[in-house]
């Protein structure tokens, strides 16, 4: 049975339990913090009890149309979208053990959760999530995207289109393109370091099945130019050395929006500082690296 069916059967069990639903939530997020010390939840009160029977139909709705480009979930309000992803926990939770997942994978995973909620908090001083995240952590209940120590892995086909890359810019590796890969994502404050990003690997590599014969990463942390103003002992560059292709593609938006997020002028980090003298070295690299060796 595939994820939509199975959350509809779910839904259907316990659109009128929501005071049980709630419960069972509370203690995910209880255990979770016990198991955490670098993404500690805020107070997840507030959203918990606005858990209700429309909540579980929108969260219906929303695994429905999935989180592709016409994806129900940015049509709700911000509040709303963070509602029906907690509310889903239970059912996430349950499907990992259905598919006898370590549940120390299902906590890192919604980490990724946990942590945009917080900081959406900070930001704002209210609960909520903004339209692009609900869509990007809507995947995660499709039991497609893991988080494995430091790095998160996804599988599924690149697209690309939205990369802004050529056929031809891979004709060395058709299997890319033709095939499901790992696609590696990298969490906000995460360490990128080698060492740490070679236990992630080691743990993917284990996790996922030798069907899967590529890693690809397409991140600004990829660019290569960076290479000639950071120091040899960059993590940005540790965690560069990791691929064994780049191919680099001139487009700096995503590395302005990563690096200047939370910009203060009167207190610059080094790379902002380094971006600042040298914008010719922000881009964006499509990282290639082979799996199971």
């Amino acid at each position: 049975m595939d994820t939509v069916n199975l959350f509809i059967e779910y839904v259907k069990l316990n659109i009128n339990k929501t005071y049980e639903l709630r419960s069972r939530i509370y203690q995910i997020i209880k255990d979770y913090d016990q198991t955490t010390e670098k993404y500690k939840s805020c107070d997840m009160d507030y959203l918990i009890e606005k858990i209700s029977p429309d909540i579980l139909n929108e969260a219906c709705k929303c695994i429905e149309k999935g989180y592709e480009a016409d994806s129900y979930i940015q049509n709700l309000s911000d509040e709303q979208i963070a509602v029906v992803l907690v509310s889903m926990l239970d059912f996430l939770k349950k499907s990992y053990e259905r598919e006898k997942i370590d549940e120390k994978v299902f906590f890192q995973t919604i980490s990724d959760l946990i942590f945009r909620i917080s900081d959406y908090k900070l930001r704002n001083g209210k609960y909520g999530l903004e339209g692009f995240e609900g869509k990007w952590l809507l995947r995660m209940f499709y039991l497609n995207i893991f988080k494995l120590g430091s790095l998160q892995f996804e599988t599924g086909r690149i697209n690309l289109d939205e990369m802004k890359m050529k056929q031809e810019d891979l004709k060395e590796f058709e299997d890319i393109v033709n095939k499901d890969v790992i696609m590696v994502h990298i969490m906000e404050n995460e360490d990128i370091s080698r060492k740490s990003c070679e236990k992630s690997f080691e743990l993917a590599d284990e996790f996922f099945s030798n069907e899967y014969k590529y890693y690809v990463c397409y991140s600004w942390l990829l660019y290569e130019n960076m290479r000639d103003v950071l120091k040899p002992s960059s993590k940005i560059l540790q965690f560069q050395n990791l691929f064994e292709k780049i191919i680099n593609i001139d487009d700096s938006s995503m590395a302005k929006e990563r690096i200047y997020k939370n910009h203060d002028k009167n207190n610059e980090t080094s790379l902002q500082k380094n971006m600042k003298l040298h914008p010719e070295c922000m881009g964006v690299g499509f990282g290639i690296k082979g799996a199971h060796l």
